[in-house]
């Protein structure tokens, strides 16, 4: 009896583990491409944003990268190094730390977004850049969240079966 009793608990636990994605390892599928949970963690902890947030900028990169490419601004991943290591990127930014592919990525969308937003057409440009964002076929572990097609990014989503207990 007992042994049927931990074959169901274990069955359960298979099912449940099983739906949280399709991809195993994957934060993220879109149009094909896989951003791994491994690439989305370590971006996630050079950058300082939480997992959602960073998942979000990792999906948008390399099409604001291309944005800038096709607008005559391409920024390089040694121009966003240089960026990081020249402090460009705010007060307080360590120019000897050494961020990871993911990091270089998304500090390439923060530049290319600086790029081409200048340009007399940049609105216009990132708004059709955004457009085909939303318009990706992305296949997001719910471990992250769900995208949120105003804003583009990945946030949690209310579960309502999780009572927040006020401290007494």
């Amino acid at each position: 009896m007992r042994l049927s009793k931990w074959a169901a608990v274990a069955a359960v636990a298979l099912v449940a583990t099983a739906g949280c994605s399709v991809h195993p390892g994957a934060a993220a599928v879109v149009d094909g491409r896989t951003i791994t949970q491994e690439y989305t963690q370590d971006a996630s902890e050079d950058l300082g944003l939480d997992a959602g947030r960073t998942l979000s900028l990792l999906i948008a990169a390399p099409y604001y990268v291309e944005m800038a490419e096709n607008s005559g601004v391409g920024v390089s991943a040694d121009d966003a190094r240089t960026a990081v290591h020249d402090g460009l990127l705010g007060e307080g930014t360590d120019p000897d730390v050494q961020l990871g592919d993911g990091a270089i990525e998304i500090v390439r969308l923060v530049l290319a977004d600086q790029a081409v937003s200048p340009l007399p057409d940049g609105a216009q440009i990132r708004a059709d850049t955004d457009a085909r964002i939303s318009g990706l076929d992305m296949d997001i572990n719910p471990r992250y969240g769900e995208m949120d097609p105003a804003s583009g990014l990945i946030g949690q989503v209310p579960r309502p079966w999780i009572v927040v207990v006020p401290e007494a």
